[in-house]
């Protein structure tokens, strides 16, 4: 009886989990595409209750419902963009809120149906690029090219970090990156290698260099050198080193070769400069909050006239202000906190890799659909009742043998 409840709580699980996953494709199909989205609304709704009606809220939750106030306020004074403010938040926050009572229920069972969503996913947007490499649909903005999960550049954190949530998965019941860790990262990286998102690809080529270094070098003096280096709170200083450098100094003349020979991109970023330009001037009107949450393409039609700021941090500071970007620097010391208590493991490295990723995609870009980053910051938050249970099955195991 105990495994047929715990079948059945398995797919309920993927069909709750599928409510954040919504194929990019689908929004060639209005219809369909409107009765996801309404899917997606009522399963947030649900979630988000049930939370609540347990009336105990972990920081983590405390920090991300801060963060939405803040947006809320600013969006109230500014933009009243009310719709695309819930719509594009109500997910996140049922995603982090599912994520978090499911991995104090049963992580291994949830990281299991979340890896089975992913990789389905990963698998039939590759299998639409390998038909058509130029999109299913052909070019469509900005010359970005729509395949089984959207346009390519949209997809990156799906695809980048949901590949970290396999490979945690992975490590959890293996102990060890398995064939099925190693077929979903050459999955990503032919996928990437074709689309070529620049980041997606730059970003994944790293993972996949320090994964292999990780699982299969095996070398204490470079796992020791990897903590003093791949850690949130070393992360989180070259971010803002490099937000200082390229975005506010412009200093990317030097990286010339780097960004036009390798990247095949131009000084500009391909117009970012530009719209970082037109950002600050956004944000310097309001420093404090922010000119508030609005759908991009009333954004691009209105004397704003951009869509988002093409980076993650100038973004939240024009939404939500220097007090926003407090809360979001403020989320990562948390987390930074939380994940030294489990320094010098594998899924300590795992994680690090994953927001090494979200940083280099988030530098050049801001994606709306961030669920994947949401969950692993809850799987950060809970790091060490996770690492507790690897350790409980490598006991487990061994008195198993002996």
């Amino acid at each position: 009886m105990k495994i047929k409840r715990k079948t059945i709580h398995g797919i309920a699980l993927i069909f709750v989990i599928l409510a954040f996953f919504k194929p990019g494709i689908l929004e060639n199909y209005p219809s369909y595409n409107q009765i996801y989205n309404i899917y997606t609304l009522l399963v947030s709704g649900l979630i988000i209750a049930s939370y609540l009606s347990r009336k105990k809220i972990s920081k983590l939750q405390l920090i991300l419902l801060i963060q939405f106030v803040i947006s809320m306020i600013s969006t109230t004074v500014f933009s009243k963009d009310y719709y695309t403010l819930i719509s594009l938040n109500l997910p996140l926050i049922a995603v982090s809120m599912l994520s978090e009572m499911e991995i104090n229920k049963d992580a291994t069972l949830y990281l299991k149906c979340l890896s089975i969503v992913i990789i389905t996913e990963l698998f039939l947007n590759l299998i639409s690029i390998l038909i058509n490499p130029t999109g299913i649909y052909g070019e469509g903005i900005y010359g970005s090219y729509k395949y089984f999960l959207g346009y390519d550049n949209y997809s990156a954190l799906f695809i980048s970090l949901g590949l970290i949530i396999v490979l945690i998965y992975n490590y959890i019941k293996n102990k060890k990156i398995s064939i099925i860790g190693i077929l979903t990262i050459v999955i990503v990286n032919i996928a990437n290698l074709i689309t070529w998102v620049a980041t997606l690809v730059v970003s994944t080529l790293i993972a996949t260099l320090l994964i292999l270094i990780v699982f299969f070098l095996k070398s204490k003096v470079v796992d020791k050198i990897l903590d003093k280096v791949l850690n949130i709170k070393s992360l989180l200083i070259g971010v803002v080193i490099f937000f200082c450098v390229i975005v506010l100094f412009r200093l990317q003349d030097n990286f010339s070769h780097i960004i036009i020979d390798i990247l095949h991109k131009d000084l500009t970023f391909t117009g970012r400069t530009f719209i970082w330009d037109r950002s600050l001037q956004q944000f310097y009107s309001s420093p404090f909050l922010g000119i508030g949450v609005m759908n991009y393409n009333a954004r691009l039609n209105s004397v704003i006239n951009i869509y988002h700021a093409h980076n993650l941090i100038l973004n939240t500071l024009m939404e939500s202000g220097i007090i926003g970007l407090s809360i979001y620097i403020y989320l990562f010391v948390y987390l930074s906190k939380k994940l030294n208590k489990i320094k010098g493991t594998n899924l300590h490295r795992l994680i690090c890799i994953g927001f090494l990723m979200y940083f280099v995609i988030t530098f050049f870009d801001v994606l709306k659909f961030s669920h994947t980053f949401y969950i692993l910051i809850v799987i950060a938050d809970n790091c060490e009742l996770i690492q507790e249970r690897i350790i409980k099955d490598e006991k487990d195991s061994f008195n198993y043998n002996n």
